[in-house]
């Protein structure tokens, strides 16, 4: 999660339980935007600023994060139920009903199936898509391009390779979990100014725009056969979006 107070810090713990030091903490009722929660004891591993992690009973559901000069400035902070909009604090990021793997040739699964699914990634360069996961939009790796092999990889390679950004405006961009769930972003997510890329369709956020996106998911031009859809594949339950106030 982006923290609001200190800009450019992030915070990684999204764990569910009960953090160390609120445990057997007799927490207090608060209320943060309108969100009935209980509120834990002061972090001790900030010590710049005042946080204190938020549960609903006994489930971490945020954190509150307070001016320690000024206590009555504040920022909640909450866990949504994808990681796209847990880290921007953004609700219009949707899960699609489908998984990268449903997007791929049955050849494509199967050396990924024998190599490693990780190699997903290093396959996709040769298309106009590029994956990007959470993890990846905090830090943007670099293309590797040997030309003596005509290999890509987002690992080093040969002694020469040309190395180059992994973002640029004229790819397509699939946002996608630690699961392969795919996710589509809102067309005024901060992921797009943060890349320095632009939306690539009006605001996706409405019903019938987001369709259109998910449909065409598959239908992106490739330099590779890298997604025609996957017989063997089936589509994910799609999951309600949660707002938090």
């Amino acid at each position: 999660m982006f923290s609001v107070l200190k800009p450019g810090y992030v915070y990684h713990d999204f764990s569910e339980d009960v953090a160390d030091h609120d445990d057997e903490y007799d927490a207090e009722e608060w209320n943060y935007n309108g969100r009935e929660v209980f509120r834990g004891c002061l972090d001790p591993k900030y010590t710049e600023w005042n946080v204190y992690w938020l549960y609903d009973d006994v489930t971490r559901v945020g954190l509150a994060e307070h001016d320690p000069d000024a206590p009555e400035v504040f920022h909640s902070l909450w866990f949504y139920d994808n990681p796209f909009g847990t880290l921007f604090q953004e609700p219009g990021w949707k899960r699609q009903n489908i998984t990268l793997w449903s997007l791929l040739s049955a050849e494509a699964y199967q050396d990924c199936l024998e190599d490693d699914f990780k190699t997903v990634f290093d396959r996709a360069l040769g298309s106009n898509i590029r994956l990007l996961t959470p993890g990846m939009i905090l830090n943007p790796p670099k293309v590797y391009h040997c030309q003596k092999c005509n290999k890509k990889s987002l690992s080093p390679l040969c002694s020469g390779a040309i190395v180059y950004d992994y973002l640029i405006s004229e790819y397509s961009i699939l946002f996608l979990d630690d699961s392969f769930i795919l996710y589509t972003a809102p067309n005024t997510s901060r992921v797009w100014s943060l890349l320095n890329l632009s939306p690539p369709l009006p605001d996706a956020s409405e019903p019938e725009q987001l369709e259109l996106q998910t449909e065409s998911a598959d239908q992106l031009e490739l330099e590779e056969p890298l997604i025609p859809p996957h017989p063997e594949s089936e589509p994910l339950p799609e999951t309600p979006q949660e707002e938090h106030p």
